[in-house]
Parts: C-alpha cells; structure tokens; sequence
C-alpha cells in the first residue's frame, strides 16, 4: 500500500489523485499519482521527455519519493515511464488538469486553438493534432483533446466545448470556428462568442461586409449605430493601426441561423514596415451586446485572442522546444503536451516568466518538487 500523502484541497497533488489509474492491480508497484508528479516537477526543471525525467527522478533522495508514496527508493526504469505514458487514460488527466486550473472559478476569456505536434511525427503519419482551450485570465490550458486523423477542429471543438463549464465565458477562435453549431452549443451552456469570418462563410463574410457598404473600407454607406475603436502600436520594427467597427444592425437578420449574434465587427489592419505599407481586413462576428461590449471591448477581445500563440503554443516550441521530442507512440505525445501546459501554468503563478523558472528550478531541484506538490489554484 502507498503511503497517503496529507494534501490541500485545490493542490495540484490533490487533483492528479483524480486520474484514473489504468493499470492491472500487478502493474501498481509505483502509485500513479506519484509518478505524475515526479513527472511534472521534472519537466518544471527542464526536462523533456520519459528519459529526462527518470534521470532526474533517480537524483531524488529515498525520503522524498517516500513523501510522494513512492516507498521502493528509487524511480522506476525508463520502460516502466514509456508504458505508463503510452497507455495513461489521457482524458482523465486531461480533465484533472483543466478543472485544476480553473479551481472552481470562471475562465473569462477563453481562446481555442491547434498545433500540431511536429516531433511526433512518423514517416507514414503526421505528427499529434491537439486542441486547446487556453484561459488568459487563469494562466493556462482549461481544456485539451487531440484532434484524429479522420476528423477536424471544427468536430474536436464541439467536443472540447460541450465538456468545459462556459457559464459567463466568451470563446474566441479563427475563422474555422464560424459555424451555426459551435455558436449554439456555446450560447446554451451560458457563454458568448467571438470569431472572424473569412471566406469559409462566403455568404456571412458577404453579408457582414454589405453592413459596412461593401468591401472597400473606404465606402461612404456605413449603419447608423455604428461604433468605432482604434488602436497603435510600434513593435518588431513595424507601425500598426488597427481598427475596429461594430453594429448591431444585421442582428435580426442573421439570429435565426446564427445563434445569439448580437454584433458584426469590421476590423482594418494597416501596417508600415520599412516604408512599405499594407492593409488587410476581416471580419467577425458576436453575440456580445453594444451593452457589454462596446467597439473598444471587442477590440481588445481582438487583439487579447492570440495570447494563446504567444502565452502558449511559442513558449512551448520556443522555450520548452516541444518539437525536439521524439515521443510518437499511442498517448505519450499528448500526455507529455498537457503536463508543459501545466508547468507553464506553475511558473506563471510563481510570478516568474517561462525562461526564467526554468533556469530557477533547474538550479533548486526540491523546489520544483515542493512547489508542483504545494501549488494551489489561486
């Protein structure tokens, strides 16, 4: 029998008890919540992937593997770490780790996004398609699955969605989230939505631009209650003007096959880079109303939507080098992938940024472990 650690409630170590421990009754020599939390507090120090982790695992004295349950003195070998990850219940600690990172509390806003796994590829199959649905409010991933080959974002993201608490939540997406389903399943479990239209939507897109007299945003036809927002910034060596216009015009029109739409946006993007310039323009919609969220609001919803790529996907390839994992087989790839997600998310909440909590915990080995035991949810 393991030894009970005594555990705080919203504790990451209290939660990863959560995961359902596939193995046969022989197989649980080690106790699973134990090793995962080795796993993570190794990860916390650098490491990144099975081999990583048991080379520092084994550096861990006797009494600390006995404080995780871990009574033989020693992690397990490589192979035991390859076989636990291959065939862990991924959902399960999928799940765990989303509802530890929201800590019973409301997510805000929530970005979904995709990325694929490029390391795990193999010569006759691409490499793991994951969808993620990242709080910015919270500091991580509040939901995860992996995408199958035969399917796409769109199917995953109606999975992801139905299982994740959207009450007082807005959802943000890139235009293949535009669909009349995805809209409705976030408006019955209590959220609001906010995604661009492109020409996925050919007949949206037409009609959302005809709100704003076409497709030049220099037409003079504009809707009478509409609002304008406008925002600059220097940065990378470039100058960008990005502007924002709502009405509420259309939202008669389009609610009968769009559920809940409150609002069309256009917004223009104009950018100087070494003398040249550049304008693009999309579109959005959203069931936001002009009294919750004003031209301004919805800009910054805008603009707040790819803290998923620079808070998560860069730092994960850039600083966890998450495409130099070799790990292919079965659902290594995504459980590896879940637990970055949930060391970024103990870094963010040391008050640290990503580069420097690893340097700090590579260099303080029984603080990435007290500190993946201890923290909590706050």
């Amino acid at each position: 029998m393991s030894v009970v650690v005594v555990e705080e409630v919203g504790s990451l170590w209290a939660a990863l008890g959560g995961v359902r421990d596939h193995r046969r009754c022989a197989g649980r020599r080690y106790p699973l919540r134990g090793l995962l939390l080795v796993a993570v507090a190794a990860m916390l120090a650098g490491r990144r992937d099975q081999l990583g982790i048991v080379r520092w695992g084994r550096q861990l004295r006797p009494e600390a593997l006995a404080s995780l349950g871990i009574s033989r003195g020693r992690v397990p070998a490589p192979s035991v770490w390859c076989e636990l990850f291959q065939e862990l219940e991924v959902g399960s600690l999928e799940a765990v780790l989303g509802a530890w990172v929201r800590g019973g509390r409301p997510a805000g806003h929530i970005a979904m996004d995709g990325k694929r796994l490029r390391g795990s590829a193999t010569a006759t199959a691409p490499g793991a398609h994951l969808l993620a649905a990242f709080s910015d409010a919270l500091g991580g991933v509040v939901g995860q699955l992996q995408v199958p080959p035969d399917s796409n974002e769109i199917t995953a993201a109606l999975d992801l969605l139905r299982a994740l608490p959207l009450e007082g939540s807005v959802v943000t997406g890139d235009a293949i989230f535009a669909q009349k389903e995805i809209c409705r399943v976030i408006r019955d479990g209590g959220g609001d939505y906010f995604f661009t239209v492109k020409d996925n939507q050919p007949a949206l897109k037409a009609d959302i631009a005809l709100a704003f007299g076409g497709f030049s945003p220099s037409a003079a036809r504009l809707p009478p209650d509409l609002t304008c927002a406008e925002t600059v910034g220097k940065e990378h060596g470039r100058l960008e003007t990005r502007t924002l216009q709502a009405t509420a015009s259309l939202a008669a029109y389009l609610g009968p096959a769009w559920p809940g739409v409150a609002q069309v946006c256009r917004i223009t993007r104009r950018r100087l880079v070494r003398g040249q310039e550049s304008v693009e323009t999309v579109y959005a919609i959203t069931s936001l109303p002009p009294g919750r969220a004003n031209a301004a609001d919805l800009l910054a919803l805008s603009r707040s939507h790819w803290g998923i790529e620079n808070r998560l996907h860069h730092v994960r390839d850039v600083t966890c080098r998450e495409d130099q994992c070799r790990t292919r087989a079965r659902a290594a790839p995504q459980v590896l992938a879940a637990m970055r997600n949930t060391v970024l998310t103990i870094i963010r909440r040391s008050g640290r940024k990503p580069v420097e909590g690893f340097e700090h915990y590579a260099e303080h080995r029984s603080e990435a472990l007290n500190d993946a035991t201890s923290v909590r949810t706050e």
